[in-house]
């Protein structure tokens, strides 16, 4: 496995785990770049990647590209989770936000 940074213009790969927080990967996911998907990767702009999946390309910052795994072959992600703890894995644990409460001014 191997960060979608680390890709040269034309090569492409599958991808095996998306990393980060659950609003990254719910984000990742939601522009198509789930488990077991092909991804091309077309353009490099600076720290940018621009890459083709199911039929989009999509434009990535470093952060977010270095959170995507790929491999060389098609993952088989019905056996156990691509990643150790999961498809998602956070590196801080989640904290609950306090409600604040409303104080009536009389």
């Amino acid at each position: 496995m191997l960060p979608l940074t680390w890709l040269q213009p034309g090569e492409t790969r599958y991808i095996k785990c998306v990393r980060g927080n659950d609003g990254v990967c719910r984000h990742l996911r939601s522009l198509g770049l789930t488990e077991g998907e092909p991804i091309r990767l077309t353009q490099r702009n600076g720290n940018n990647v621009v890459v083709a999946v199911r039929d989009c390309r999509l434009a990535l910052d470093e952060n977010l590209a270095l959170k995507v795994l790929v491999t060389e072959n098609a993952p088989d992600c019905s056996a156990k989770p691509c990643c150790e703890q999961g498809p998602c894995v956070s590196r801080r644990p989640h904290r609950k936000r306090r409600r604040r409460r409303s104080v009536d001014a009389e």
